[in-house]
């Protein structure tokens, strides 16, 4: 049958699985820890009985996406990455002095069409799913140690709410990728009721709210999304 993709599930969602397979869901643990932190091969995680390694190979995908092209200009680094559908997403490493961040995509396109922004150009085609998000970070962290994650690539991240959700509980899981809230920015273009939403995520990341113009009349010309919530409520 089709393999769930592992990099989709929260850990919450990793210890329903084991649940339901009538195993301890302390296995979610030690399977959350291996992959993500001690990115470890499945065979290799000893503390798992063998029966319970054949199991998980058997029902889950640990497949990442094919990088198609990697730029590398020494202080940025472009991967474009091909999702299993044939899209292709941008995702890109900023190399600093205090260490390096990753830009990650949450959309194939946005719909959001800000006028200074190229995704707009792209027109939003789908959202990407969890384990998208999460093997962007994946294929990045391979070769790159990574200490900040701006979900800021291309998309609109509360245009894909539930999956960036998830997504922002993967990598703070201490059994996850264990980043710390101050090294999470999430960027938008000002989705009031979302951002209200977002304060149900309780990891203390940033928010980064783009004005980009002093005043409505402008920032309407230049963010359609203004038209429907504008600066006053967006910055209450």
């Amino acid at each position: 049958g089709n393999k769930m993709n592992f990099y989709d599930l929260t850990k919450k969602q990793l210890e329903e699985y084991f649940t339901l397979q009538g195993e301890n869901s302390a296995k979610a643990e030690i399977l959350f820890k291996a992959v993500y932190r001690n990115k470890k091969n499945i065979r290799e995680i000893t503390e798992l009985s063998q029966r319970t390694r054949d199991k998980i190979l058997k029902d889950f995908s640990f497949s990442l996406p094919r990088v198609i092209t990697m730029r590398d200009g020494g202080d940025t680094a472009k991967a474009l990455v091909e999702l299993s559908d044939g899209s292709r997403v941008e995702t890109v490493l900023m190399r600093h002095s205090f260490g390096a961040g990753i830009c990650v995509s949450t959309q194939v396109g946005c719909a959001m069409s800000c006028a200074f922004c190229q995704s707009g150009k792209l027109k939003k085609r789908r959202n990407l799913t969890v384990g998208e998000m999460v093997s962007q970070v994946m294929v990045m962290s391979k070769e790159n140690e990574i200490n900040h994650i701006s979900v800021m690539g291309i998309g609109e991240p509360l245009d894909n709410f539930d999956n960036v959700k998830a997504f922002l509980e993967i990598v703070s899981s201490p059994y996850g990728f264990a980043f710390g809230g101050r090294h999470i920015t999430v960027s938008t273009c000002g989705i009031v009721p979302m951002i209200r939403r977002l304060a149900e995520i309780n990891c203390g990341f940033n928010l980064a709210v783009s004005l980009h113009a002093p005043n409505d009349e402008i920032r309407s010309r230049l963010m359609p999304v203004n038209r429907r919530w504008g600066i006053d409520e967006l910055i209450s």
